[in-house]
């Protein structure tokens, strides 16, 4: 049995499936920490590069908390959060597809699968 017998529709999270966006990611995360120093800075980027897919807005309490050993408030995280978003959105459009996702839509698209794109953000609306 195949695995697109009985499917009819794909769903694919955006970031870090169809396109390459990790290294800009953590280029911004790098930008938004590097006012506190070098040392502060190179254990973010750390600390992205080995925790990538997470919450971003969890990982603005990490840093804050565990690297910078201070609070963060909720408008402090939103402030960041438009920071970063600022800072990804143009790099976004430049960042090449990932290594198969060219493949995967072109046999998906063969097989007349309906394909969407999921976005966090969506969730948040």
């Amino acid at each position: 049995m195949s695995f697109f017998e009985n499917k009819k529709a794909v769903v694919f999270d955006f970031d870090g499936v169809l396109l390459e966006s990790t290294g800009i990611k953590t280029w911004a995360f790098g930008e938004l920490y590097k006012k506190y120093g070098k040392e502060v800075q190179d254990r973010v980027l750390e600390y992205q590069a080995s925790n990538g897919g997470g919450n971003r807005i969890d990982k603005f309490r990490y840093f804050h908390t565990v690297i910078l050993g201070c609070e963060i408030s909720d408008d402090e995280v939103k402030s960041l959060s438009n920071k970063f978003r600022k800072l990804i959105i143009g790099k976004l459009k430049l960042a090449p597809i990932t290594l198969f996702s060219s493949e995967v839509l072109s046999l998906l698209k063969k097989k007349n699968f309906y394909c969407t794109v999921f976005l966090l953000r969506q969730l948040k609306s």
